[in-house]
């Protein structure tokens, strides 16, 4: 992973600062956003390697706002689910249940945004 990597996050919920800090502490900036509206903000203006989906939005919210940022942005998506909800109707690149610990998070994170660099680079 490359220390620069940049991470959009999306409705993270009251997990936010503690999800922050540890993927800061593993070499990540994250911008945190809540909205359709700041996440469209974000994407048009910045450049960001993957977008995490938080599980404290709605299913509609996940599914307009995943759809969206796979679709319009080409972003790889990291979605976050409960831990009843062990499938996702909703396609991302990966998942990671709300409660696993953040190793687990850290390195979905890593592995999505390798193979989308591969990907994107034909390599």
């Amino acid at each position: 992973m490359a220390a620069s990597s940049r991470i959009l996050g999306i409705g993270l919920g009251d997990l936010a600062p503690t999800r922050n800090a540890e993927l800061q502490a593993a070499g990540y900036e994250l911008l945190p956003t809540s909205t359709m509206e700041e996440v469209a903000r974000a994407c048009w203006f910045e450049t960001f390697d993957v977008a995490i989906v938080g599980h404290a939005l709605s299913n509609v919210e996940k599914n307009i706002i995943v759809r969206c940022v796979r679709e319009v942005f080409r972003l790889p998506v990291v979605l976050i689910l409960q831990k009843w909800e062990l499938r996702s109707s909703l396609a991302a690149e990966s998942y990671v249940c709300a409660d696993a610990p953040p190793e687990d998070l850290i390195h979905t994170i890593k592995t999505v945004v390798e193979i989308n660099n591969l990907r994107t680079t034909g390599d």
